[in-house]
């Protein structure tokens, strides 16, 4: 039976479609970040749109709306989650990486950006519009617009696609860019800007990526007729690459950062045993592709993306994979499908916080956070190197993916390592400069642990070398109030990484000219997406039409645009000024107090 009051249908209709609508766009709209001209009147009338059509189902209404529920509250905490955390609209590369997550990162993401107003508005966004559906099925109080509610419908329709996209254009047939990342809004209507949809439409985008990720690796015995050897070799090789996490080159004191924070690197490059290459960037601000683009390959040979450790472990190799990071997220992680092929493959279990016998470190309160889960640093892959290296008979290629500088600095290193403390940046706050201390204290331990490879694998003599570089760079209050990656609010910072290569005396020695011109190409620009084809002749071996032009290190080398998350970077860097225009809309700095 109806409710006699004329506004309890209504209020009870707003109460379930407008919080998923609109609060996620509110958030992004207050905190400053990009917001689409469509938003608002999306998330008005594709409501108005699915209220109309669910009216024509019946007695199946509140079925179809219980069904609907889950998904818009779903999407709806998604995209409010990003805009909390200043990510901007839901991104393939962002779904992606919440996929790939486990529960351990999970859990220092929510420290990370979230607040507990944050979780407070989340749970608005949940509880309401359950407990309006719950309302409105016990009342039978759903709105039962009329059939003649489609004239209107359709003149907001028209007005809406007049306003959003140059109506002149769209019927012209053209596709117009716009937005973060340059997405196509040249759509008949952009319903992906209703933010509970827009996160289902991206992980369609992330599932077909898996997909490729999936395929890409696991099967070399394929590629082996067309391994090539380039030099051969004289001792048994031993290859080991260093991935580390979220390091940018602009808080390295071996690029010019003021602070010491790579002693260890920087002493090699004094000594001249350490190659720097001084433009390097990624091709992806997220881990998940930049691993993808970074460790696989195609060619007209082999279209599909391969794995680089197949191509490897074809040349004879053996191939081990140390991860200090989890194999597990949600699904297979990213690196544990692309690396399927390696012939060992350790994933260092993470413990989520210290021993009992260590719990003398709470007696201090304001390290209580701090220290409990400082329990997984990137040492622990030492030993794990050393028992690989305990056979030098065979020729081995060692990938070893630490944790680097991810989310949660503070965690990334023992407190014994906390050397930096003081504030630097005045304009500041004091958390905010905090921020900033933990990340070049973690920035400082990847660096010794880094050096203790070296260490290691030059103790071994032979044929050897350590490369190093990270999956993708960071931002940490460099212009604006954002400390983070994404390819959704894009910067230099996220772009920008290190990239180092280390030569033993008789890999030099053997291979006297290739290493030379290793050393000469310091300076050439490089991308990800070409370390496969960089590494392979770096590895003095090749593949068949691997072109040997996208190698950093080869004489055939040839430049070519760099195309980073969707943008050509050097129109990127042209154009780029630390300016609102290039906060993508995010809140910037305030000026100095």
């Amino acid at each position: 039976m109806l409710p006699r009051n004329r506004w309890t249908v209504p209020v009870l209709e707003a109460l379930f479609w407008l919080p998923p609508s609109l609060l996620p766009f509110a958030v992004r709209w207050l905190t400053g970040q990009y917001t689409h001209r469509a938003e608002p009147f999306v998330a008005l009338f594709v409501p108005l749109l699915l209220i109309y059509l669910l009216a024509r189902t019946g007695r199946f209404q509140p079925a179809l709306r219980a069904i609907l529920l889950v998904f818009l509250v779903v999407g709806g905490v998604f995209a409010l989650g990003l805009a909390l955390a200043g990510m901007g609209a839901a991104q393939p590369d962002l779904v992606l990486a919440a996929l790939d997550t486990n529960p351990g990162e999970s859990g220092e993401f929510l420290r990370r950006f979230y607040t507990a107003g944050d979780y407070a508005l989340v749970a608005v966004l949940m509880v309401l519009p359950v407990a309006s559906f719950i309302t409105q099925w016990r009342l039978k109080a759903f709105w039962q617009p009329k059939p003649r509610a489609a004239v209107p419908l359709a003149v907001l329709l028209v007005l809406q696609i007049a306003l959003v996209g140059n109506l002149r254009t769209l019927l012209s047939g053209e596709r117009r860019l716009s937005g973060i990342g340059n997405e196509l809004i040249g759509q008949i209507y952009p319903a992906s800007w209703y933010p509970p949809l827009r996160p289902w439409i991206e992980l369609v985008q992330a599932a077909r990526l898996r997909a490729q990720m999936a395929t890409a690796s696991g099967s070399f015995t394929d590629l082996t007729p067309g391994v090539r050897v380039l030099e051969p070799a004289v001792s048994p090789r031993t290859y080991v690459v260093v991935v580390t996490e979220s390091v940018g080159r602009s808080h390295l004191g071996l690029y010019g950062y003021p602070r010491d924070t790579t002693p260890r690197l920087s002493a090699l490059a004094r000594n001249g045993e350490l190659t720097v290459f001084t433009d390097a960037i990624t091709s992806q601000a997220q881990t998940a592709v930049a691993l993808f683009e970074s460790l696989t390959w195609t060619s007209p040979s082999q279209p599909n993306p391969r794995g680089v450790i197949d191509l490897f472990t074809a040349a004879g190799f053996e191939t081990t994979w140390i991860s200090n990071q989890p194999g597990m997220g949600m699904f297979d992680s990213v690196a544990s499908l692309l690396t399927r092929g390696a012939t060992h493959r350790v994933f260092l279990k993470h413990p989520t916080v210290v021993p009992p016998d260590d719990l003398a470190l709470f007696k201090a309160p304001e390290r209580a956070i701090n220290e409990r889960f400082r329990a997984n640093f990137d040492d622990r892959v030492l030993p794990e190197l050393a028992k690989v290296l305990e056979d030098p008979v065979r020729d081995k290629l060692i990938v070893i993916h630490l944790m680097g500088s991810h989310s949660l600095y503070r965690a990334r290193y023992p407190a014994s390592e906390e050397v930096f403390t003081t504030t630097t940046r005045p304009e500041l706050t004091a958390a905010e400069n905090q921020v900033i201390n933990e990340y070049d204290n973690s920035v400082r331990f990847g660096d010794m642990v880094i050096g203790a490879v070296i260490d290691q694998v030059r103790g071994l003599g032979g044929e050897s070398l350590v490369v190093a570089l990270s999956d993708h760079g960071q931002e940490v209050y460099d212009f604006r109030d954002f400390a983070g990656h994404t390819n959704a609010v894009l910067s230099p910072w996220m772009l920008e990484i290190p990239l180092v290569a280390w030569l033993s005396p008789d890999y030099r020695a053997h291979h006297r000219d290739f290493a030379a011109m290793v050393t000469a190409a310091a300076s050439r620009p490089y991308i990800h997406r070409n370390f496969a084809a960089s590494l392979t002749d770096l590895g003095r071996i090749g593949y068949m039409d691997l072109a040997t032009s996208a190698s950093i290190f080869s004489k055939d080398f040839v430049a070519s645009p760099r195309i980073a998350a969707g943008r050509d970077y050097a129109t990127f860097m042209r154009d780029w000024a630390p300016d609102a225009a290039h906060a993508s809309g995010m809140a910037l700095l305030p000026p100095k107090r």
